[in-house]
């Protein structure tokens, strides 16, 4: 073991100045997230929005990027690639949390993330998917086993609202078909019971009866090969899905048409904040703001006082 840890550490220190490229410093990053034991999505998530600076960065070392030109690339791609302000923001905060790890590292001696500033702007909740859309979806959700598997992930992310990592984290174990519930791991590691309704129950159990020939693994979710479905055959689906349809569509709007028709339907906040996994009720309380547009909306239709006295009533003394 000591032969090992040597060697290690001979490896690393023969590498240690600045002037690597910043490519094989992203390297020796994600090996540092995994010896942290962080989740394997954030470890996707950071990989994902670090590979946009690592292929613009090309061979240059951490040392000849700025914030002025960090600022300029993602100018760049909000112009070139439509990123929203949230998608800018996701590559902002890992690009400080790489340059930070580089700090902490002493591989560099200045942060030029550090002075790298979020962008404002509204943060807006994606308009919910209609009753059309979803019906839309769901008849071309494809044919036989995928087609079954397809409806099945539809509906249990309209019906439970969970994140996509959550779905696809799902084991056969997690299934408790006598309440009606899954045992979902989310952020942070937690865990929580999510109920899910009588249509989803016969659906998984449709899905089940498909699934039993084609594999033994534990994951819930399998492809056509019996091996685990992946967030990107997931993402490839939807994809394919709305150029068939034209419906905008993804993972995540499933979970805001849950969270949307919860509350629309009577929902109380405080339940939808546990059923989300939300740890505070600051996003929860997004979608009661939206409802409360509703009910000012439903308000102005449906007002006894304008409806028995007329809109344009003044009052007479």
């Amino acid at each position: 073991m000591a032969d090992l840890l040597d060697s290690l550490m001979q490896t690393q220190d023969a590498a240690l100045p600045a002037n690597l490229p910043i490519r094989i410093l992203a390297d020796w990053f994600f090996s540092d997230c995994q010896a942290r034991n962080l989740q394997p999505r954030t470890v996707d998530f950071y990989r994902h929005y670090l590979r946009y600076l690592t292929d613009a960065a090309g061979d240059r070392p951490p040392t000849a990027i700025t914030t002025a030109q960090m600022k300029t690339l993602i100018a760049h791609y909000r112009e070139q690639r439509g990123w929203s302000v949230g998608t800018a923001n996701h590559a902002i905060t890992t690009w400080k949390v790489f340059f930070h790890y580089l700090y902490q590292e002493e591989i560099i001696e200045h942060d030029p993330a550090k002075r790298l500033k979020k962008l404002k702007g509204a943060q807006r909740i994606p308009e919910p998917l209609t009753l059309e859309e979803i019906r839309t979806i769901l008849a071309d959700a494809g044919d036989g086993f995928v087609g079954v598997r397809n409806t099945a992930m539809i509906l249990v992310l309209l019906d439970c609202g969970l994140r996509l990592s959550e779905l696809l984290g799902l084991t056969l174990d997690d299934v408790d078909f006598s309440t009606c519930q899954f045992l979902v791991f989310g952020k942070g590691r937690k865990e929580r019971l999510v109920p899910f309704s009588g249509p989803v129950r016969r659906m998984l159990v449709r899905y089940l009866l498909h699934r039993q020939t084609r594999t033994h693994e534990k994951a819930l979710w399998v492809d056509e090969s019996g091996i685990p479905f992946t967030a990107d055959g997931f993402r490839s689906f939807l994809a394919r899905l709305e150029q068939r349809t034209g419906v905008r569509v993804h993972a995540h709007k499933f979970r805001h048409t849950f969270a949307s028709q919860y509350i629309a339907d009577g929902g109380h906040p405080a339940y939808l904040q546990r059923l989300l996994g939300h740890t505070t009720p600051v996003m929860t309380n997004r979608y009661v703001h939206l409802m409360d547009t509703d009910a000012r909306d439903d308000h102005r239709a449906a007002s006894p006082v304008t409806n028995l006295l007329g809109p344009r009533w003044r009052g007479q003394r």
